[in-house]
């Protein structure tokens, strides 16, 4: 017998789906909340264990779901471990219940600028962002790395170009100090408009971590790739070892720091990315070698 739905059963159940489910999977799971609640209870139990990608997205999620009944967020939650009260499998034996994964921080997304994104008279988008032209290829100098940016306006093309003349960049434009200078600093963060990702999958000894890793092309064919907007290999690629840097547009122009990194860390761990690159205003080295694929045009710019 089904056990009444309540809002904190449901939440129970919620804790042991996984936090970043398959889309399906999340779909049917947002249905089976939203058929059962009001719309406003719906959302914030959807709330307390998944995170918001994209601005209001459970909510419009919430606004067309589809049919589906509150059973199958219980048969759900069965297959990850959650047991009834009361049930046996077996005269001698129940199975053990899993303590639920900690509540995330709701990361809400109601003061997010989705107006001020820039497109040129091609309707190509250009990103705000910071390039250092001081620094090429994987220079050792860290007092230019931090010292020597500009703020930029440029298209992915663009972009791409200043990467391919090895020039180091930023996904953040910065703040300016007292001197009109621009230091790559964490409090220096003003706004950013996409996530870096450095895809390098290797261990604390700089080996191939065989469990994570993927190559490029094969990285390229996957469904999880369609988010990024480029792919380029870094410096320090090798044809045995791939390693190459993601970029990934934001839907909104972001200026909060704090939410800004909550964001970046949930697509780190979502990407095996290094997770040492989590600052909000991390420097990511060009390379005049680099082999660049523009994922919006289709295009490959061999090194």
């Amino acid at each position: 017998m089904l056990k009444e739905p309540t809002p904190e059963y449901c939440q129970k159940l919620l804790q042991y789906i996984p936090q970043r489910p398959d889309e399906d999977t999340w779909s049917k799971v947002v249905a089976a909340v939203g058929n059962t609640f009001p719309e406003h209870v719906a959302l914030d139990l959807l709330l307390s264990r998944f995170t918001d990608e994209q601005p209001n997205e459970h909510a419009r999620k919430l606004q067309n779901k589809r049919v589906q009944d509150f059973g199958y967020l219980v048969n759900l939650a069965k297959e990850h471990g959650y047991t009834p009260k009361g049930s046996t499998n077996g005269a001698n034996y129940t199975p053990p219940t899993p303590r639920p994964t900690p509540e995330p921080d709701p990361v809400s997304f109601a003061d997010a600028d989705t107006d001020s994104l820039l497109f040129n008279e091609a309707g190509e988008r250009i990103y705000r962002l910071a390039v250092n032209r001081k620094v090429v290829n994987k220079d050792k100098n860290h007092t230019a790395l931090n010292k020597y940016f500009t703020n930029e306006e440029l298209t992915l093309s663009q972009i791409a170009d200043e990467i391919r003349k090895g020039y180091a960049i930023c996904a953040a434009q910065l703040k300016a100090n007292n001197e009109g200078e621009f230091h790559r600093l964490s409090a220096n963060f003003e706004r950013s408009e996409m996530i870096i990702l450095d895809l390098d999958y290797s261990t604390k000894d700089k080996k191939i971590d065989l469990e994570t890793y993927i190559p490029i092309d094969l990285f390229l064919e996957q469904p999880f790739a369609q988010p990024f907007a480029m792919i380029h290999t870094s410096f320090s690629s090798t044809p045995e070892h791939n390693r190459y840097r993601g970029l990934i547009p934001l839907p909104y122009m972001e200026t909060n720091p704090e939410r800004y990194q909550k964001v970046l860390k949930t697509f780190i761990d979502e990407y095996h990315a290094d997770s040492s690159r989590s600052d909000v205003c991390g420097a990511f080295y060009g390379n005049t070698n680099a082999t660049i694929y523009n994922l919006t045009t289709g295009e490959i710019h061999h090194a």
